[in-house]
């Protein structure tokens, strides 16, 4: 993977990695076996996985989950969107492929806006893009810099709309735009 949000040992290590304590290994063999005695997430004595969890437990096997399946999912979506348009490469799938790959990037970055406990923290990600990313409207020739707002919009709908005549901005050459900047071949 060429995305620079996927780090190919990062997922191997948080998928199988048995010495990972955030990981998903030891936590999906506590949820399978109701003792485990492997040292990286041995059984309490006296105790069952899971068996005994508190609330507090729970909110931290919750908080584990939802913080590394996102990631694994996307990876995953992202190799299958590989493999499918290594078969089709034409102009339509190539600009397809850059939303694509697009959209995944502005999921992964609003997933990490969030702090643990559910509040919003500044993201200086979209500072950059505001700086970096100017699209110009085929329908008024306005040139719209793209606002974190517009990034909302576009991650619900794959639509950037023009602030002065609300059509959307998106074709070809808004396409490559975005591609040239975020998006690595």
């Amino acid at each position: 993977m060429n995305n620079p949000l996927f780090n190919a040992d990062f997922i191997n290590e948080i998928r199988y990695d048995k010495s990972c304590n955030y990981g998903i290994n030891g936590r999906s063999n506590h949820a399978l076996h109701i003792v485990t005695r492997d040292k990286n997430y041995k059984t309490e004595n006296q105790n069952f996985n899971f068996i005994f969890s508190t609330e507090n437990d729970l909110e931290i096997y919750y908080r584990q989950y939802y913080s590394i399946i996102p990631n694994l999912l996307t990876y995953a979506t992202a190799i299958i969107d590989k493999l499918i348009f290594s078969f089709i490469e034409n102009d339509q799938s190539i600009n397809r492929k850059i939303l694509k790959d697009f959209r995944r990037t502005l999921a992964m970055v609003f997933s990490l806006e969030y702090t643990a406990k559910g509040e919003r923290k500044d993201n200086p990600f979209f500072d950059m893009i505001k700086g970096l990313l100017t699209l110009e409207c085929p329908n008024c020739n306005y040139s719209a810099s793209v606002e974190q707002a517009d990034c909302e919009l576009f991650l619900q709908t794959e639509l950037f709309l023009c602030p002065k005549c609300l059509n959307n901005i998106l074709d070809d050459d808004s396409i490559k735009v975005i591609g040239k900047l975020f998006v690595k071949s």
